[in-house]
């Protein structure tokens, strides 16, 4: 009888606890009702300890403690696939929200920037890209002379030097 009481109160502190945390915002609804699924277990089988062996007599288990075992590790399996299926709908909608928000700030950046003036942007017509709109007009490159590298290994040394 004391192992009835144990588990007993056992399933109510665990249901207890569980709907303060939900209570407190700090547990959502489908969370808690995994957690309050175990804590109704646990009292059920608390309760009627023989319930566990007449369910092992009706499914042919030979060892009626290993139920309960089979089924939490069952439970824990679920469990694990639901968390994950979450945490990839939350991931996805984080992806989607972030781009959202990129696109946003780029918006919000465009109409915020000062205009430019269009003298400084403007480069002589023979420069101009032929592709190009009229309306639309592009910075002279800048070009750059490109230094010269040779490499060479003295005939007495296995190590290259360059030269520029």
């Amino acid at each position: 009888m004391t192992y009835q009481l144990t588990s007993l109160f056992i399933g109510l502190a665990i249901a207890g606890s569980i709907l303060w945390l939900v209570r407190q915002a700090h547990l959502h609804g489908t969370q808690a009702l995994w957690w309050i699924a175990f804590a109704s277990a646990v009292v059920i089988l608390g309760i009627w300890p023989r319930l566990s062996d007449w369910a092992a007599g009706y499914l042919g288990i030979g060892y009626p403690p290993i139920i309960a075992i089979v089924l939490g590790f069952g439970l824990v399996l679920i469990k694990m696939l639901t968390m994950d299926l979450e945490r990839s709908r939350q991931g996805r909608r984080i992806r989607r929200l972030a781009q959202r928000m990129a696109l946003l700030e780029a918006k919000l950046e465009e109409a915020v920037r000062p205009p430019v003036a269009a003298a400084k942007w403007q480069t002589p017509e023979s420069q101009k890209s032929p592709t190009a709109p009229d309306d639309q007009v592009f910075p002279a490159p800048l070009e750059a002379p490109v230094p010269s590298v040779t490499i060479a290994t003295s005939p007495g040394s296995h190590h290259p030097q360059a030269e520029v």
